[in-house]
């Protein structure tokens, strides 16, 4: 099965956006099954996806949240049509799937056919390496104390995402291209922006 991820920087919030996720799920929003997973709970931010998937007419009845919990993650993945990844601290939420052993559960979601939606740092960590999680001025502390050889994400897709993007930070993604010497595709995203990969085919949405 094709692999099909939205990888945006701070979740379904435009038009495009929106309209690829219809296209690429072909079910009317108040059908769909959708898991709303966070690694770490920040309430006003939980609240604003709530308010963000009611507005955009998705079915409160037919929407799962949960934190990252093997069992209840089995479980849930079987039953819906979007995971939808929130974000948080990259480090931190990566070792939290790899202890529960959550990060298999995904993987095998994705390889599936399913639709994974991530944020921020879900985006993050479905690309093949966390490393721009850490990079430049705007970076984050690995608060979780990983070490570097263990920074591979998900390696759902060859593309890293650098969330949050501002114009003032264009040298240091050039710097950041330099630092991997190509070995995978770093794209900048600024809040709006999303990469929609679809099997082998891949769209960038600025």
């Amino acid at each position: 099965m094709k692999k099909r991820l939205i990888l945006t920087s701070s979740g379904i919030n435009s038009p495009r956006i929106i309209k690829k996720f219809d296209k690429l799920v072909n079910k009317k929003r108040s059908e769909i099954k959708i898991l709303v997973l966070y690694g770490q709970k920040h309430p006003k931010y939980l609240a604003y996806v709530k308010k963000e998937l009611k507005k955009l007419g998705f079915d409160e009845k037919n929407i799962i949240y949960t934190d990252i919990n093997y069992t209840k993650l089995k479980k849930s993945l079987e039953e819906i049509d979007v995971l939808y990844f929130m974000g948080g601290e990259t480090f931190v939420i990566l070792k939290k799937l790899r202890a529960t052993g959550s990060d298999k559960l995904i993987k095998k979601f994705v390889n599936s056919g399913k639709i994974y939606v991530g944020a921020s740092a879900s985006s993050i960590i479905a690309g093949p390496n966390i490393k721009i999680a850490s990079w430049g001025s705007d970076g984050e502390e690995n608060l979780a104390g990983l070490k570097e050889k263990e920074w591979n994400g998900l390696n759902l897709t060859k593309v890293s995402i650098y969330p949050h993007y501002k114009d003032k930070l264009s040298k240091e993604i050039v710097d950041f291209k330099k630092e991997i010497k190509n070995k995978y595709l770093a794209i900048a995203l600024k809040d709006g922006e999303a990469v929609i990969i679809n099997g082998n085919k891949k769209e960038v949405l600025k």
